[in-house]
C-alpha cells in the first residue's frame, strides 16, 4: 500500500470550503479542530482536506509552515482506514483540520489526535445511518 497525499486530495475550492464551514460539523481533539462534511455522492478521492495553522497563534511563517508539514503527514500515515470506510458506505468527506495548540507538539502526539479525529468521523456517521 502506498502512503501518498496527493494535489486533488486537498480542499482548494472555495465553494466547497464555504459549504463545508456552513453546513459541517466540528469537534475539537487536542491539539486539532475538525469541521467535516459528508456527501453522498461518492467520487475519487473518497476525501478532500483542508490544513489550516492561524497566523494569529504562529507570527513566523516557518513555524506556520512546519506544524502544517506535521499535520499532512500525520493524515498521510492514517487515512487509510477512513479512505475504507468511505468506500464501504459510498460516501465523500470534506474535511478542515485546524491546529489549536499554542506550542508546536510532535508528530506523535498530532497523529494520535488525526487518528482520534477520523475514527470519530467514523463512529459519527455509523450511529446517525443507524439511526435512521
Amino acid at each position: 500500500m502506498r502512503y501518498t497525499f496527493r494535489k486533488n486530495e486537498r480542499l482548494c475550492s472555495k465553494k466547497l470550503i464555504e459549504q463545508l464551514f456552513s453546513s459541517g460539523k466540528s469537534f475539537l481533539t487536542y491539539p486539532v479542530k475538525v469541521t467535516y462534511w459528508l456527501q453522498d455522492n461518492p467520487s475519487s478521492p473518497p476525501a478532500q482536506v483542508l490544513i489550516l495553522v492561524s497566523r494569529k497563534r504562529f507570527r513566523k511563517a516557518f513555524r506556520r509552515n512546519r506544524i502544517k508539514r506535521l499535520l499532512r503527514e500525520a493524515y498521510r500515515l492514517e487515512k487509510h482506514q477512513f479512505y475504507n470506510y468511505l468506500n464501504n458506505v459510498q460516501k465523500n468527506c470534506l474535511i478542515a483540520i485546524s491546529y489549536v495548540a499554542d506550542n508546536e507538539l510532535s508528530l506523535d502526539e498530532i497523529r494520535k489526535s488525526i487518528q482520534t479525529s477520523l475514527q470519530k468521523i467514523c463512529d459519527n456517521d455509523a450511529s446517525k445511518n443507524s439511526m435512521a
